[in-house]
């Protein structure tokens, strides 16, 4: 062990030897272990049996392995019972302890310390023989001592330590050096704290940077006021009068009897006997130090006390220190016996265990306790497993590889390195959402929220999560922002409010939010149990998609490879202004209680949604709590503990701003105003979120700016808080009507898109950027034609079936093509999907109903707006191709379709509705396949009756896309071999855009 002074914490910054020692532990056994023996009170060791009787109490828990440090709480020796040489004796049995001991700390009780010339003196005498820098010793100085080790797994030296482990030794007889009258009662000064934060601080910011810092506490005097004041059984009375007459009061005659001061002190010398007087400050000094367990001397009770404080402001979170007192090595008390702690680097637990001579009924059994361990360093037991796991499968990647290198993993394994030395975060993507072209080893899908909420000073600010894991994890911790993520509504709305009850259980709150959020909870519940006797999912018919996307990253709660599909959605109860009206006929009982008590519950989860916490730069006004950015840049502690933020080191940054943490639940986050800040945006300042979350992040990023910028500035009501109104959502055409075709010489109509009529803009359709194909056009060379697409029974064998038929509008009335033999048409239609979603299937009603039933030319088409929306969108009729050779399924026959664009028009109107449906189709042989298989024309039952609320995963989904890659041209195999196997399907998607200008959303999403 070493006094902490100046040179100590020097050598202890560089991470060499001897100042700091390196322990190697196994795989399977990543454990530090300390045993501690207190009140020993041998007046030789030898004479007492100190080392047998050591080695029959550690036996039942050191499993034959030496211990890493034995810690010694103190009196080692009899009150006043010294003898010259003592000491000398008790350090040449400490010494004699070797091999079951690999070091020794030890701090001086009350009973070693000398209080007359003749008595043994532990700092002159003891301390020198164990201290490796004894030689600044002179005289009893006010300094901790403490060991420093680092942990590291066997035969790994160039890997990075698993943990560094520092026990802390104080002198608790500080008050008995200076004043000889002083028994039984500790005190640990400033300039010890003093030193031994600085020591922790030194560790944090140099070698235990980018590992977890254990910090564990020793003293002798209790920590705890009167944790000594029931004595065991075997205590003599004696020694309780003994000890009384030591602090009893005598008579001033010239006083006239004993004061009344005389007798408060008699009173408190009394009940703090054995306690530290300054025992409130020590602890909160440990809590400041992220100390996770102390010891000291004098058991007498079995128990180990958890103290937990939470500190009287709004956010702050509560801390938890573990007192644990050790039994009296002196044998013949009830509570005689030894300690082990078990310091588990891997897990971050301490395992706390007690052998005793005896038990109240019978022989002794050791018994344990398991405790968890805080780091003191920024980086937690949880992200250094993860930082193991992923840097383990990075390197096993690249030895399987060997000289077929993996596309992007040098420079993915460059970057996690970087990023952990940087941030002590673990990178699970690059930091632009990409992923070098590793094989996934699971696949998972998410619904993530997409919620915005306008600012009171303008802009916006999107609803991020500080979460509770879907799925808990022996790997890693979240420790990171990122939209709500839920695998149903029913479970989204539960992890809501578990993460509302969080707030106010585990964290002080003013009582105006804590009663929103009892609010919250109370309308939560409401909502819950309204299916939950059902068995349906709370609000499952709410839930809109807006986007999907599939990306693969690292799972921080595997560390395996994912394939992850989000998919975007919004839920209507969130972003819809509620409506305030009865409902015509409504049958309900008490329709107006109910009714109102729906009002009620929507008006308190708007409370919540708007008193959530906002992330903002200094100066700028929030609604709700404000958090300042600076809490979640580098060196805050926002997300995680973080010395930087509390050590002075940036005293241009205000202390509160740093410190401010993120509360569990969700979190309003500032979103970029206009495309020239994406590279600035807030979220990239946040290492927690880059290194987590870059890949959804990026992605939700430029899908809103792409959706704002072709609303013409403002996002879609659909995605914002109470801006989607329950009525006025009328879709009205506006501007010019543009026709099928323009008569030669003539003029279309002038408007902002590319077009001037149908035949024009399919011209113009391209192949998507991004592929072999990109720029060319699909149907160039083809017939545009108008069509009509009626449902039919058509003979087929062993009966009839039922098919799309697609007939020549400019050969057969309306009104006389349900009528028409399968002979006379064009074709027949194939379904490429096996899914319809409810929102597509509405959208197409209100479509018809409110614009495409109207029109003069069925087969050109329109701009239209929906309700107050600030950019208008094209309608345009279905638009089918003939399919490509390799793809019919009758090789006799030419007349094969498949619909590039309005499956759910096609689906509601033509197959549910059976309506005569105009259609543009393109006629002739595509130079290409289409980007998907179609299924059976006998199979359209299929598709409309598998209607779903949102998207299924993308491997069902792009199934019909797969294509074996000897098909495709050089320059296709090249640009897919850099995906996984399971992403080799056809990207040749038609560019609608490039002739009719913005369509709004596909796939009958919502927005």
């Amino acid at each position: 062990m070493w006094l902490v002074d100046d040179g100590f914490l020097r050598g202890v910054a560089s991470g060499e030897s001897p100042w700091v020692r390196t322990v190697e532990v196994p795989r399977d056994r990543p454990y530090f272990d300390i045993e501690a023996v207190a009140d020993v009170r041998q007046d030789r060791p030898g004479e007492g049996g100190f080392l047998e009787r050591f080695r029959r109490l550690r036996r039942p828990f050191n499993e034959g392995r030496p211990c890493h440090l034995l810690v010694s709480c103190g009196d080692l020796v009899p009150a006043r019972s010294a003898r010259p040489g003592q000491d000398e004796d008790w350090g040449e049995e400490f010494a004699r302890l070797r091999p079951s001991v690999s070091e020794v700390l030890a701090v001086p009780g009350n009973h070693d310390i000398a209080r007359d010339p003749g008595g043994a003196h532990f700092h002159r005498r003891l301390l020198p023989r164990l201290l490796a820098n004894a030689e600044v010793l002179d005289e009893p100085r006010d300094l901790p001592v403490a060991s420093v080790t680092r942990v590291r797994f066997a035969g790994e030296e160039a890997a990075e330590p698993l943990a560094h482990v520092v026990v802390i030794g104080f002198d608790s007889t500080t008050a008995e050096h200076a004043n000889h009258f002083i028994e039984d009662h500790g005190q640990i000064g400033r300039e010890q704290t003093a030193a031994s934060l600085e020591l922790v601080r030194t560790l944090a910011r140099t070698i235990a940077g980018n590992t977890p810092l254990y910090v564990i506490g020793v003293a002798h005097h209790h920590l705890l006021a009167s944790q000594d004041r029931a004595f065991p059984a075997q205590v003599a009375r004696g020694g309780l009068e003994s000890r009384a007459a030591t602090l009893e009061c005598r008579e001033n005659p010239a006083a006239g009897g004993v004061s009344a001061l005389c007798r408060t002190n008699h009173m408190i010398a009394t009940t703090t006997a054995g306690d530290l007087v300054d025992g409130p400050a020590f602890l909160a000094h440990c809590r400041d130090l992220r100390m996770s367990l102390v010891l000291h001397a004098h058991m007498h009770r079995r128990e180990v006390a958890t103290l937990s404080t939470a500190a009287l402001a709004p956010g702050e979170r509560p801390t938890g220190i573990t007192v644990v007192a050790c039994p009296p090595f002196a044998p013949d008390l009830r509570s005689s016996g030894m300690a082990r702690v078990r310091v588990n680097v891997w897990k971050g637990e301490a395992e706390v265990a007690f052998s005793h001579d005896d038990e109240f009924d019978g022989p002794s059994r050791p018994i344990q306790v398991v405790r968890p361990l805080v780091s003191a360093s920024r980086v937690t037991p949880a992200e250094r497993r993860l930082h193991e796991t992923v840097t383990g499968l990075l390197a096993d990647s690249a030895r399987t590889a060997g000289a077929s290198p993996v596309a992007g993993l040098s420079e993915f394994t460059a970057h996690v390195a970087r990023t952990w030395e940087e941030t002590g975060y673990v990178a699970l993507c690059n930091p632009d959402g990409s992923f070098p072209a590793l094989p996934a080893a699971r696949r998972t899908t998410y619904f993530l929220l997409l919620l915005l909420r306008e600012r009171v000073t303008g802009g916006h600010d999107i609803l991020l999560n500080n979460h509770t894991p879907l799925r808990p994890s022996q790997i890693g911790d979240w420790e990171s922002l990122l939209l709500p993520a839920f695998k149903n509504v029913r479970a989204l709305l539960e992890h809501l409010r578990d993460d509302v009850l969080r707030q106010v259980v585990d964290q002080a709150e003013d009582l105006e939010k804590a009663a929103h959020v009892r609010a919250f909870e109370e309308a939560a519940g409401r909502i819950l149990d309204e299916r939950g006797s059902t068995g349906e999912d709370t609000w499952a018919d709410q839930l809109r998609e807006v986007a999907t996307f599939t990306k693969r990253k690292i799972s921080p709660t595997t560390g395996h490879v994912t394939e992850y599909e989000y998919q975007l959605v919004t839920l209507l109860p969130l972003v819809r202004r509620p409506d305030r009206e009865p409902r015509a006929g409504s049958t309900e009982a008490d329709p107006d209680a109910r009714r109102e008590q729906r009002h009620r519950d929507f008006d308190a989860i708007m409370d919540w949604l708007n008193e959530l916490p906002s992330v903002r730069r200094h100066g700028d006004r929030a609604r709700g709590a404000r958090i300042p950015i600076e809490a979640l840049r580098p060196g805050g502690s926002g997300m995680r503990w973080e010395p930087a933020g509390t050590s002075g080191d940036r005293p241009r940054v205000r202390a509160a701003d740093t410190v401010h943490r993120v509360p569990p639940g969700g979190v309003w986050f500032p979103v970029p105003d206009g495309d020239d800040e994406r590279d600035d945006s807030l979220w990239r300042q946040c290492p927690s979120i880059v290194a987590r979350n870059a890949d959804v992040m990026t992605w939700v990023e430029d899908d809103l700016i792409r959706r704002r910028t072709l609303a013409g500035g403002s996002f879609p009501p659909e995605l914002v808080v109470g801006k989607l109104g329950t009525g006025g959502n009328r879709i009205r055409v506006v501007g010019p009507r543009f026709p099928f075709e323009v008569p030669p010489g003539g003029r279309g109509p002038a408007a902002d898109v590319p077009s001037t009529c149908t035949v024009d803009a399919i011209a113009k359709v391209r192949y998507v950027d991004g592929y072999d194909l990109e720029g060319q056009h699909p149907y160039a060379g083809l017939e545009t034609k108008r069509v009509f697409l009626v449902r039919q029974e058509v003979p087929a064998w062993r009966g009839t079936r039922q098919v799309l038929l697609v007939f020549d509008a400019d050969a057969f009335d309306r009104g006389v093509v349900p009528r028409l033999r399968a002979d006379a048409a064009l074709g027949v239609l194939r379904p490429v999907q096996r899914y319809v979603l409810r929102a597509g299937l509405e959208r197409a009603n209100e479509l018809y109903e409110q614009v495409l039933g109207g029109l003069d030319d069925e087969w050109g088409f329109v701009r239209v707006r929906k309700g107050d929306a600030p950019k208008p969108v094209t309608v345009t009729p279905p638009v089918i191709e003939n399919l490509h050779p390799d793809d019919w399924e009758d090789e006799r026959g030419s007349g094969e379709f498949i619909v590039c664009d309005g499956n759910h028009r096609v689906v509601e109107l033509a197959w549910n509705q059976r309506i005569v449906l105009p259609a543009i189709a393109v006629v002739g042989e595509p130079g290409q396949p289409y980007y998907a298989r179609p299924f059976s024309r006998y199979e359209w039952s299929h598709t409309a009756e598998n209607v779903r609320d949102r998207s299924p995963d993308q491997a069902s989904k792009y199934a019909v896309r797969k294509v074996d890659l000897e098909t495709l041209t050089p320059s296709a195999r090249e640009r897919l071999s850099h995906y996984p196997a399971s992403e080799h399907y056809r990207r040749y998607y038609r560019d609608l855009t490039a002739g009719f200008g913005y369509l709004g959303g596909q796939g009958g999403r919502y927005v």
